[in-house]
């Protein structure tokens, strides 16, 4: 019964990246399945919460900060994390290397990360 439940959150999540409510909600409500992935789940599951947990560089004119991210799932997901089996471990190495199908947002963010710690090195 809680697959459905874990996979409806999974693709939720996945593709409201950085609707910060939707995030903080799913993320919320998947901390309480944090070891319990199914496999066929694992590698969308930790790609969407890495994306969630990284967030994205840009600027406001509201806001002085440049790091942009759900606050509330930022709170979760390093204990979600920590409750990696093999398989999540396997699937964060996976999203880390650039093989996962959405991986190009993903290059993107990390770009973004690296050329701005490059321009305040600078």
């Amino acid at each position: 019964m809680f697959v459905h439940i874990i996979k409806s959150l999974v693709e939720n999540l996945k593709k409201n990246l950085d609707d910060w409510k939707v995030e903080n909600q799913c993320v919320a409500d998947l901390s309480t399945y944090a070891g319990q992935i199914p496999p066929a789940l694992v590698l969308d599951y930790v790609w969407s919460l890495t994306q969630t947990y990284i967030g994205y560089v840009g600027g406001s004119a509201q806001f002085s900060r440049t790091d942009f991210f759900a606050n509330g799932a930022a709170m979760h997901i390093p204990v979600m994390f920590e409750a990696f089996d093999d398989n999540a471990v396997d699937a964060f190495i996976e999203t880390l290397r650039f093989e996962h199908p959405q991986t190009d947002l993903f290059g993107k963010r990390l770009s973004q990360s690296v050329f701005e710690e490059d321009k305040i090195d600078s």
